[in-house]
């Protein structure tokens, strides 16, 4: 292990303090020039530092159960947790303002000095948003780049996998403690993640999920990473404030457009407004970040969702634009084309025979192996 076990220690002790964060330890830390400094400190001293009772009391008597917790946690195979001060601690996050003072990381370490692109969206995403997150995990992986994402439901999950599935590395950074992964349904995901990169966070191993958390996780997901993509997000979502912690590091925000009719869109169109850069490709992202992988047949585009499907008669590709590719219900597709719901209902069953559209809870949406 890298870390000096007294220096971690105290480190360990100073964190369990209430909202002590980063901006108050710099600020201590110049005060005392050490952090064993810090937590030899009288009362008086850190009382003249404007800490409260209570912060003061955790720092003067820390819960030592969970100093040996983490002691004994990083004894483990693969178990690591390394400090700002660490020549390990990955030199984007190092860069950022608020950059965590230590990291917990279960996985390959070395993974965390690769260069990442994060992709995050929508808990709620559509089909086509999935399938794009995975596509673009895919070809982002195969094109030499980490895939950081935060283990969240819906894209997050098919960006992990989307990586896992080009049988290349990812990163899935927590809004938990890495003893207590969070959402449950991913523990298997986690899993795999640790045996093919890393499952990472800044809060004590024992830290349950909580609101406060994830805005903190957000922050560490932009920091490590060279740019951020948004694939799906609604006006209020988590993924807008990963956006704007990118940019606030001067960090690439990437958009990928929606329909204006699905609510997991409006997000992306409101960055590509605000100046993010709408893309459509992994190329657009390869340019813009001027970093391409040696095998230059990686970098080639994703699909084009506009380029021909099949060969159909008129009244499948009737049919087939009254989807779009938004869901749609035979109502709409009746209401749309003007056809029978019977010619409508015969019509679908061509087409998803011929793999050309899915079927799901009786909504119809075009399936993204055929958008190309």
């Amino acid at each position: 292990m890298n870390n000096n076990t007294d220096e971690l220690i105290y480190w360990l002790s100073l964190l369990q303090a209430p909202d002590v964060g980063i901006v108050k330890v710099k600020k201590l830390l110049q005060h005392f020039g050490t952090i064993e400094n810090i937590c030899r400190a009288t009362q008086q001293e850190l009382q003249s530092q404007k800490l409260n009772d209570a912060q003061i009391r955790a720092i003067k008597h820390p819960n030592q159960q969970w100093n040996d917790i983490a002691l004994q946690w990083r004894e483990e195979k693969n178990h690591h947790i390394i400090l700002l001060s660490d020549p390990s601690y990955p030199e984007l996050l190092k860069e950022i303002a608020s950059a965590p003072p230590i990291l917990y990381v279960n996985g390959e370490l070395e993974t965390l000095a690769q260069p990442q692109i994060a992709l995050v969206g929508s808990r709620n995403p559509s089909h086509i948003g999935l399938e794009l997150a995975a596509e673009f995990a895919y070809a982002l992986s195969q094109a030499g780049f980490i895939v950081t994402s935060g283990l969240a439901l819906g894209i997050d999950t098919a960006c992990h996998q989307g990586a896992l599935n080009a049988c290349a590395k990812t990163i899935a950074v927590l809004g938990s403690g890495l003893l207590h992964v969070y959402p449950v349904r991913n523990k298997a995901l986690a899993k795999n993640i640790t045996a093919n990169g890393c499952v990472i966070s800044e809060l004590a191993l024992n830290a349950t999920p909580a609101p406060e958390n994830f805005p903190r996780r957000n922050r560490v997901i932009s920091g490590l990473s060279l740019g951020t993509v948004v694939i799906e997000a609604a006006l209020k979502s988590g993924s807008l404030i990963t956006a704007r912690f990118a940019l606030e590091q001067n960090r690439d925000v990437f958009a990928v457009p929606g329909s204006l009719r699905n609510p997991q869109s409006q997000g992306c169109l409101s960055l590509i407004q605000q100046g993010a850069q709408c893309v459509t490709s992994v190329n657009d992202i390869l340019n813009e970040i001027n970093i391409f992988s040696t095998n230059k047949n990686l970098s080639a585009p994703l699909k084009s969702i506009h380029a021909p499907i099949h060969k159909l008669d008129k009244t499948e590709q009737l049919v087939l634009a009254c989807i779009e590719y938004d869901e749609a219900t035979i109502d709409q597709i009746c209401n749309r084309s003007k056809l029978s719901a019977q010619l409508v209902s015969a019509t679908l069953l061509q087409l998803e025979l011929k793999d050309v559209i899915k079927n799901a809870f009786g909504k119809y949406f075009i399936s993204a192996q055929n958008h190309a």
